[in-house]
This record gives C-alpha cells, sequence and structure tokens, in this order.
C-alpha cells in the first residue's frame, strides 16, 4: 500500500492551514512544502501549532474532501441488532483519531468504527477550528 505521506497544521500568524512535510527543529514544529520558497519567507510562515498538526489518513470522504487525523466526520452506519431483522442506519459523528496501536479510527462516545467509513461521510470540521464539536462527541 502506497499511501501519500502530508500533514496539516495551523499556521498563526498568517491565520492559515498549512500542508506538507512536518518537521521539528529546536522545540518549533513546522509543515513546509517541496520546491522553492518565497524569499521573503520566515520561519514564522512555517511554524505551526502543536495540537492542530493531523496527518493525512490516506482517504477522503464523498466529497472527495481529504481526511485527516483530528477531522470530525458525519456518516451512516448500519448497525444490525440482534433481536431486529433488519440493518438500522444511524449517524454518526465522531473524531478521527488513532488509537494506543497507532491504528486509525473513528472514535464517537465510547464506540470505534472502522476509518474506511469515512469514505461514505463527509468531514464537518476538526478539533481546532471546531471546538463545539469535540464537546458533542465526547458526551
Amino acid at each position: 500500500m502506497n499511501r501519500e505521506i502530508e500533514f496539516r497544521g495551523y499556521n498563526p500568524k498568517n491565520r492559515k492551514w498549512l500542508y506538507g512535510y512536518y518537521l521539528v527543529n529546536r522545540g518549533k514544529h513546522y509543515i513546509v512544502r517541496d520546491g522553492i520558497q518565497p524569499p521573503s519567507a520566515t520561519p514564522e510562515d512555517f511554524e505551526v501549532e502543536p495540537k492542530s498538526i493531523g496527518q493525512y489518513t490516506g482517504l477522503e470522504d464523498r466529497n472527495g474532501k481529504r481526511i485527516y487525523i483530528g477531522d470530525f466526520v458525519r456518516f451512516k452506519y448500519k448497525k444490525v441488532k440482534p433481536d431486529w431483522s433488519y440493518d438500522a442506519p444511524i449517524t454518526i459523528k465522531g473524531k478521527v483519531a488513532e488509537d494506543i496501536f497507532g491504528h486509525q479510527a473513528i472514535f464517537e462516545t465510547n464506540s470505534r468504527y472502522h476509518i474506511e467509513n469515512a469514505t461514505h461521510g463527509e468531514v464537518i470540521g476538526n478539533v481546532h477550528n471546531n471546538p463545539e464539536l469535540v464537546k458533542t462527541t465526547e458526551q
């Protein structure tokens, strides 16, 4: 499996998301792209907030938007109940994260869903831009 390695992080100086390679130098966190950078760029133009950094999962949602660790994804999931004779679709809104073993999954409250289900859903925000979604998924 060849998965593109890409990270994103929020740059407070320019108030925008940066996408590319992640590196740490002297305790500061940076995201940089390949290629020639503008000569007027300073290190602060590439510095990102450590809590905002998320790795690309290698998956896209149903709209073609890339899914990163820390994104919130809403999708329908078929849950089979033993005493029912049909699948009951439920809407899940969960945070994309990694468990202690490094496996990517979508977590909602105390449930865990396969990350592949996110391809049928849509990204509705992330932990940095949408802190209100953190509270709704942890209740």
